[in-house]
């Protein structure tokens, strides 16, 4: 009873830590709405280096758009992170990259994203030589290791992501006609990435850099998103982090992409590129969040 007592109390110092330096919310998307920026000119040129990630709370099984980018001058799809209905009860985290010549690059998390309440932390990282790592983590599960990854085609890329169109959370049906990726995964066709985000999403993070690997090992434990606390031996607490206030916490560098907190804070996005508007509809602040994991070990 005592250790008890102790872990739990533990858990909730940690939470009010964490509570005194950062925003505790998370955003919902409903399905219509989603987010839009122009064109970011901050991004690079290119990169041959990508780590990604986001803690999701989907609340449907289908393939659903969670962020992708379009290349103005020829309207396609440059970058596209989404979730796949691979089979019924079977719902992946796919990540496809379309170089300006014709290369494509896919990599599917080869461990399912349940539809069951539960926040689950999603990421990948990779550069051109194919060093690819993703993981769904989910710590109620007993799931703190990466899970493994699916390569899918390609020998590597030159992503150019200066001035890209960037849509979070939203349709393709309404992004004035963007053509998106046809999912062939494994010789199994699985259609198109068409519907918008239904459900919750928190520190949605996407940093597209000329530099190196990072590895899984290289970004902690917890990837750089999320850590755990341990009771001796025991894990008994489990949650997000704090990113930093230019979210250069997990790999050291100014992301493109850092999207954190309530609706308002948010769509501000604290990356190195500029904010985003509203898009169908207006964006709601979740009446749960990642964060909530610390005050409920």
């Amino acid at each position: 009873m005592k250790t008890k007592i102790a872990a739990a109390a533990g858990a909730f110092m940690i939470g009010l830590l964490l509570a005194s330096q950062i925003s505790l919310a998370a955003v919902y998307f409903n399905g219509i709405t989603g987010l839009f920026n122009p064109g970011m000119s901050q991004a690079p040129v290119t990169s041959t280096s990508l780590v990604c990630h986001v803690w999701l709370r989907p609340q449907k099984e289908e393939t659903m758009n969670i962020a992708q980018a379009e290349d103005p001058a020829s309207s396609f799809e440059s970058f596209h992170l989404t979730t796949i209905l691979y089979d019924a009860g079977d719902m992946r985290v796919n990540l496809y990259l379309y170089g300006p010549n014709g290369e494509s690059w896919e990599l599917l998390s080869q461990d399912p994203l349940a539809v069951d309440g539960i926040w689950h932390n999603v990421g990948f990282a990779a550069d051109v030589s194919l060093q690819t790592a993703a993981y769904i983590q989910d710590f109620r599960r007993g799931t703190i290791d990466p899970t493994g990854t699916i390569l899918m085609g390609g020998t590597g890329w030159s992503f150019a992501v200066q001035n890209q169109k960037w849509y979070v959370g939203a349709n393709h049906t309404n992004n004035n006609g963007i053509n998106v990726p046809l999912l062939f995964i494994g010789g199994k066709w699985l259609g198109s990435a068409t519907e918008a985000y239904f459900g919750d999403m928190e520190q949605l993070y996407c940093n597209l850099y000329d530099g190196a690997y990072l590895t899984m090992a290289a970004l902690g434990q917890g990837h750089g998103f999320s850590t755990v606390v341990f009771q001796g031996t025991t894990p008994f607490a489990w949650g997000p982090v704090d990113l930093g206030p230019d979210c250069t916490g997990p790999t050291g560098g100014v992301p493109l992409i850092c999207m954190e907190g309530g609706a308002a804070a948010f769509r501000d996005n604290r990356g190195g590129a500029t904010a985003f508007t509203d898009f169908g509809g207006v964006l709601t602040t979740s009446t749960t969040s990642p964060w909530d994991l610390w005050f409920s070990p």
